[in-house]
């Protein structure tokens, strides 16, 4: 059983590869958080390459790895003090070895924590911490997966909670601008998640984007756990799955919130594929009408066809251009954010940038 402190949750933040935090989670989950005087941890490598799920663990990958933790600078709020601007930046580690046992002639790891890191590792009663079962994850496979388990464990107790979507980003380190959009957020990091966390974990939890203006502002998490589950095997043995909670399986119950996108049929909504692929682009942000006016201006536009577009028509090519402007769209409005400004209406600022580009291509 792992303990890990609040503050150290947040390392995962500062850019150390995945198999970097494992070997932390290794550490953690061999130590007594009530004997601090026991800060010296060694394992086996074979024992670490059976936790990642390989056959052999190469030398070089290793060092780099034990390299990064222990030269790695982390950033952690001094607990001690209420002060938000009391932060301590240190080593987790002084010492990080790889080593021949001379009896066993296994390869062994090494690891002793730095004697201020202590205060995050051991005692922990006077902060707060989660706990989770190694197994649980150390088969995690993506880094966002990760980074999505640790979130999830920390906000169980709440069953139900809203995160802006800003903030949800930024703890999962997708601040790129194509995440401006929630739609590729969604199919490229939560979906991927959720298959993953709950294949090898015991954790079950499902989202709903909340917008305001047809804009995604926050998100709706709803979690829950299976103790005890450590792989989808397991859980299929020992509980019903008919009756988790899943908002890709389980549309009908009353109770689980649902992304409407996935319930509605936009090409009948929209009155063409043209249109419904054209509003993808812009995460069905706008009316039937709007898409009609913006399908017309994009015309009026000279686009390239995309590469593989057999259709004739710069179809995929205009979906592509809309998908550029509408991202530029929602970067324009998180900059004005920041300053207290607003998009008061973004088809109308959507469909000036098109004019203003139509008009350019006229002129040429």
């Amino acid at each position: 059983m792992i303990q890990k402190s609040k503050p150290l949750l947040d390392i995962v933040r500062i850019g150390l590869p995945l198999d970097a935090l494992k070997l932390l989670d290794a550490y953690l989950a061999k130590i007594d958080t009530y004997k601090p005087d026991n800060k010296t941890v060694v394992f086996e490598v074979k024992e670490y390459e059976e936790m990642l799920g390989i056959q052999r663990l190469r030398t070089e990958v290793l060092d780099a790895n034990l390299d990064k933790l222990l030269n790695h600078v982390i950033t952690l709020k001094n607990t001690a003090n209420d002060e938000d601007d009391d932060v301590i930046k240190i080593n987790l580690f002084q010492m990080a070895r790889r080593r021949i046992n001379k009896e066993t002639r296994m390869g062994e790891i090494v690891l002793v924590c730095n004697d201020v890191a202590k205060d995050f590792i051991f005692k922990l009663d006077d902060i707060k911490y989660i706990k989770y079962n190694l197994e649980d994850i150390i088969k995690l496979n993506s880094r966002y997966s990760y980074t999505l388990f640790l979130y999830l464990k920390d906000n169980l107790y709440k069953k139900t909670w809203t995160i802006s979507y800003p903030e949800l980003k930024v703890r999962l380190g997708c601040e790129s601008s194509r995440y401006s959009m929630f739609s590729y957020l969604k199919n490229d990091i939560l979906n991927p998640c959720k298959k993953e966390i709950e294949s090898k974990t015991g954790v079950r939890f499902t989202f709903e984007p909340i917008r305001k203006n047809r804009s995604v502002i926050a998100v709706t998490f709803t979690a829950s756990e299976v103790k005890g589950l450590t792989d989808k095997k397991k859980a299929d043995k020992k509980v019903d799955t008919d009756k988790m909670v899943d908002v890709e399986s389980s549309k009908s119950a009353s109770t689980v919130p649902v992304d409407n996108n996935e319930e509605k049929d936009w090409k009948a909504f929209y009155g063409s594929s043209v249109l419904a692929g054209l509003a993808e682009q812009c995460e069905y942000t706008f009316s039937k009408k709007e898409m009609q006016l913006i399908h017309a201006l994009l015309k009026k536009i000279n686009i390239s066809p995309a590469e593989g577009d057999r259709t004739g028509t710069c179809r995929f090519g205009r979906e592509a251009y809309l998908q550029e402007k509408y991202l530029r769209l929602c970067q324009e409005e998180e900059n004005k954010a920041k300053n207290g400004e607003s998009i008061t209406n973004r088809f109308a600022y959507l469909r000036k940038m098109l004019e203003n580009e139509a008009e350019e291509d006229s002129d040429e």
